[in-house]
């Protein structure tokens, strides 16, 4: 699952990214219970902006089958960083919004 911004009507305006000095971060996750912890961190930061999160379901034999079509509708995501949720930068970045939005 990819997590995706969306406005108040639910129209897609892309993917979610998380931005750091390094650049942005795009995590992605196993299933929707996976899912939720980073929902529970994140709406509220979003929401600030009149937006929400949703999820989208990719499916593919690789994580490159699975980028690939997201990355041809936003050529800029070629510059991010796509990693799984349980990378620890991912629980770091995560408590350091909670800290920062709560």
């Amino acid at each position: 699952m990819i997590p995706l911004l969306m406005d108040d009507a639910g129209t897609v305006l892309g993917v979610f990214a998380l931005y750091t000095t390094e650049g942005s971060i795009v995590v992605f996750f196993s299933g929707q219970q996976d899912s939720e912890g980073f929902a529970d961190v994140m709406a509220p930061v979003v929401q600030r902006g009149g937006q929400r999160l949703g999820f989208a379901t990719m499916d593919g034999n690789s994580i490159g089958e699975v980028l690939a079509p997201l990355i041809q509708a936003d050529p800029t995501l070629l510059e991010a960083t796509f990693l799984p949720s349980n990378s620890p930068i991912v629980a770091e970045l995560m408590n350091q919004y909670r800290d920062q939005y709560q």
